[in-house]
């Protein structure tokens, strides 16, 4: 196997009338069976090919989370084309940046999206088609389409026959583009078929599974952990209605879902959940947790998780069949990891990039460090660049994981990749037995609560040009849980401001930054500011050094904020 058209169509024959992906939508359950999926994809690449759609072209998948967002993607790489996942949360404008840039021919979206962004005008815009996911029907030209329809048998899957390479182009994956040009990670069918293979290596998942999918597709991580990863070891996909906590919690059990992935957010919301309800477990919590420590509950020498035994409320909230998280897209809180393993529950944190398909190092169940990122996976390699006398350097990696270069962007390839390697820009250092542990970054970019990648002079694009402000650095600050939040430094001007107090000044900023924060995405919005006396610290290029920046800024931010809430133990 080294293509995602020779997965699908490995495991539709595999596992044949299994159901492969699910949802439920108003109380009634939507599912396709492994060859239901690739029959349907085939039949929706007919159409796509209906639209001039060829080898090579670019579609986009414009949508929120449901089965159709995976048969449109099989449907796009089986006629070769390019899958270009596009943040549903996006505004119209981005899409709008990101399509023109790639020259996207058709959109997928749903209805949902359609009517609200305007896509009608969009595809006009574009001159592109917009073919409407629906449960059970595509709208094409807003026209509906059963796609029973074009049943088709497996002796007539030739008869869309595309052959399609290992090196050939599966997705690019746009990191940024609100303004200037976007970036758009260009990642082979083999980048994602070799992260796949050797996750396999590494991770027990098993036909008799249940996954529970509630990280958005278009995000490299779910889109392996959540999607391709299961579906080539047979597992039943579930999409999730919603991501409301109580409606996660009974499809859980309705479901039986053994596997979850989430960011640490995630976790941490579980975590602060089930201290919560102390009151509801049988003993002291405090107690039976030393205890169970005292007697080595989690050992494997004895084979019995007792966590689960004394705590079984706590698994029954979750379905009581939960047989391990995946944590990934940010670091995960070694607090909020420990208490859950206390209470017999195992999360598997690993790390990785879009750049790298994403992952590079993975906690195996038999082998999982709490705090750090994991071992490289099978044929992926990891060093630290420059290390000091700590150990700690730039994360540089290769392997057949590592992207062919950002789209249409050959500079900022040869920045990054060098000689084979990927430099990371983060920071870490591998302890003795080759496991690895974050440690920060060496780049700007802010990656905050949720997993999301800010890039701060995107921010300070978007943010330019308001009337008062002289000049504006965007930073991440970091607060006392550990969490990164977008901050930043402003110099009025002062002329604007004539006879202006100081009071009136920072109010009338904050009303303006407030007005242009509607215009972005939520995780890219300034949370607050600091007013800069005198000018930014610069360099000779007139580059403005935000290192120096931030940490002048972070004492004054420490005063400013609240303090934390104080978490129950």
């Amino acid at each position: 196997m080294e293509t995602i058209k020779e997965l699908i169509v490995e495991s539709a024959g595999k596992y044949g009338s299994k159901t492969a992906l699910q949802m439920k939508v108003e109380g009634n359950w939507v599912r396709y069976s492994y060859r239901e999926v690739l029959v349907n994809a085939v039949a929706l690449g007919r159409i796509l090919r209906q639209f001039g759609v060829g080898k090579g072209d670019r579609v986009a998948i414009f949508s929120e989370n449901c089965p159709e967002w995976g048969i449109a993607y099989f449907s796009i790489i089986n006629i070769g084309a390019i899958a270009v996942p596009i943040d549903c949360r996006l505004t119209k404008d981005i899409v709008l940046n990101i399509s023109q840039f790639s020259g996207i021919k058709v959109i997928f979206s749903s209805p949902k999206l359609v009517e609200q962004m305007g896509l009608k005008d969009l595809s006009r815009e574009l001159n592109s088609a917009v073919i409407v996911l629906d449960m059970l029907k595509i709208r094409e030209n807003f026209d509906q389409i059963q796609i029973t329809d074009f049943p088709l048998q497996s002796s007539q899957l030739s008869e869309t026959e595309v052959k399609v390479s290992p090196s050939d182009l599966a997705s690019i994956i746009f990191t940024s583009g609100t303004t200037g040009a976007p970036k758009g990670v260009m990642l082979s069918h083999y980048n994602f078929i070799s992260n796949v293979l050797a996750v396999r290596q590494v991770l027990a998942i098993f036909p008799s599974d249940n996954l529970l999918s509630v990280l958005p597709l278009h995000h490299v991580f779910a889109f392996i952990a959540d999607f391709l990863c299961p579906l080539s070891f047979g597992t039943t996909i579930t999409s999730a209605e919603s991501l409301q906590s109580h409606v996660l919690l009974e499809t859980m059990k309705e479901t039986k879902t053994t596997i979850m992935a989430g960011i640490p957010m995630l976790f941490e919301i579980f975590s602060d959940g089930i201290r919560d309800k102390f009151g509801e477990f049988p003993f002291p919590l405090r107690w039976l947790i030393e205890l169970l420590k005292t007697i080595n509950w989690h050992s494997r020498q004895i084979g019995i998780n007792l966590g689960k035994i004394f705590f079984h409320q706590a698994h029954k909230a979750f379905g009581g069949n939960i047989r391990f998280f995946v944590s990934g897209g940010a670091k995960l809180n070694t607090k909020d990891a420990k208490f859950m393993k206390k209470l017999g529950f195992t999360i598997l944190e690993g790390y990785g990039l879009t750049e790298t398909s994403p992952v590079i190092t993975f906690n195996a169940l038999r082998e999982n460090k709490i705090g750090s990122a994991g071992k490289p996976i099978p044929g992926v390699e990891v060093k630290i660049n420059d290390p000091n006398e700590q150990g700690i350097g730039e994360i540089v990696t290769r392997g057949p994981n590592v992207m062919q270069g950002f789209y249409k962007n050959e500079a900022a390839t040869k920045e990054v990749l060098k000689d084979g390697w990927f430099y990371t820009g983060d920071l870490g250092y591998l302890d003795k037995d080759n496991f690895l542990y974050i440690t920060g970054r060496l780049k700007d970019v802010i990656i905050t609560k949720s997993g999301k990648n800010v890039y701060p002079d995107e921010v300070e694009a978007s943010y330019r040009k308001i009337t008062g402000i002289k000049e504006l650095c965007v930073f991440g600050y970091q607060n006392a849980e550990g969490d990164e939040e977008v901050f930043a430094a402003v110099i009025p001007d002062e002329q604007h401001f004539t006879g202006s107090d100081q009071e009136t000044i920072r109010e009338t900023i904050k009303r303006r930054l407030a007005r242009r924060s509607l215009l972005l995405p939520s995780y890219k919005r300034i949370r607050d500011f600091i007013i800069w006396e005198g000018e930014f610290p610069k360099t000779s290029t007139r580059k403005i050094k935000k290192f120096e920046v931030k940490q002048k800024a972070k004492p004054i931010i420490d005063r400013m904020l609240p303090p934390p809430p104080v978490r129950k133990e």
